[in-house]
């Protein structure tokens, strides 16, 4: 049974001196239970991971656009001070804007990437990709979650499922590092498919952990508004680090270097983020019995949608204003509609009151 929670003995002492970086840095709750350090420290390391999204959606957008047959035109008889010149032996075409060229050769009267409707890449137009990413990750987590959602609510398992989706989680952003020509449309897949759903999973497992880190509610906020602060921190430090440190050693000019910066970014934020969320999980973090016991005849696999299904009924009987909000986003704009079903999806709450989600941030 000493597995079962490893830090007993340690959240169970009601003062805790600690270091003098911690009574400043720290929320005061994890004076008396180290478990909020780990939910700390994994909830940083998943950021990071996360926001690396940053630099990896603009490479794709490159890479799908040169597939498609798009090019960047950066006025090349031209001064970059001199917009008359450029104007003249451009055409129609603006510096710094994506056209689409005709077989192998480009012209003056190129038609806008975007607008061309010969630009296709697997059926979509290259500047389609990050809608198409957000929508996909959308619909993949509003799948997922009521799954997630049920395990963490009526397993035992709550740790092993942490430690899982957190190897996911790292291995997507891992094979990220080989985005190139020939595999961006994978990693593409793979950051709106297991990028997306690992990350939303974890953090579904690790906020599971709140309420019992904490003998008194009122100490929540002070939990999470240091978290967020540190994780503000984490996000500022990563993009300087990555767009003002170490990726301008190795990205080229140009496109290019936006392919560049998304593999650095990978690079800088798996060394970073995948020793944090070791160090909250192995060393602070413990085993959990289940929230609540399974109704019966009910299955851990249906649950969790039985539930959404009565969400959707209570907004359709009981707030229909609401409900037709949801269904105007789904109709008016796919992608945010895919966003707005996932809300609904993954802030679906639990008998107890509790919704099984965080907000999907940053």
């Amino acid at each position: 049974m000493a597995d079962t929670d490893k830090n007993e003995g340690q959240a169970d002492q009601t003062k805790t001196e600690g270091n003098a970086c911690q009574r400043k840095c720290c929320p005061a709750p994890s004076l008396k239970n180290p478990e909020v350090l780990g939910f700390m420290w994994d909830r940083i390391g998943a950021t990071v991971l996360f926001i690396t999204i940053l630099t990896v959606l603009p490479g794709l957008t490159v890479l799908a656009r040169r597939e498609g047959g798009c090019y960047k035109y950066d006025c090349p008889y031209a001064n970059d001070d001199d917009d008359d010149l450029c104007d003249y032996m451009g055409g129609d075409r603006e510096r710094g804007r994506w056209y689409c060229k005709v077989e192998a050769v480009r012209h003056p009267q190129d038609k806008l990437c975007a607008k061309d409707p010969d630009c296709k890449v697997y059926g979509l137009s290259p500047s389609s990709t990050i809608p198409f990413v957000a929508t996909v990750s959308g619909l993949c987590c509003a799948v997922l979650m009521p799954l997630v959602g049920a395990f963490v609510d009526h397993s035992p398992k709550r740790w092993e499922a942490l430690v899982a989706t957190a190897a996911l989680l790292i291995a997507a952003n891992a094979l990220q590092i080989s985005l190139g020509p020939r595999t961006w449309f994978a990693a593409g897949l793979i950051q709106a498919t297991v990028g997306a759903g690992s990350y939303m999973a974890h953090q579904a497992c690790l906020f599971a952990y709140i309420p019992e880190m904490v003998s008194d509610p009122s100490e929540v906020p002070s939990v999470t508004g240091v978290l967020k602060a540190w994780e503000s921190l984490a996000i500022i430090l990563y993009l300087v680090i990555v767009g003002a440190g170490v990726g301008p050693l190795f990205t080229r000019e140009g496109p290019s270097g936006e392919v560049d910066l998304a593999r650095v970014g990978q690079v800088v934020a798996v060394l970073v983020g995948a020793p944090l969320m070791a160090l909250g999980m192995f060393r602070y973090l413990g085993r959990r019995p289940a929230l609540q016991e399974l109704p019966e005849g009910r299955s851990i696999w249906t649950i969790g949608f039985y539930r959404v299904a009565a969400t959707v009924k209570t907004l359709r009987t009981e707030f229909r204003t609401l409900g037709c909000f949801y269904f105007g986003q789904l109709r008016v704009r796919p992608h945010n509609g895919a966003s707005a079903a996932r809300t609904l999806i993954c802030t679906q709450a639990t008998p107890s009151g509790r919704a099984r989600t965080p907000p999907l941030y940053p």
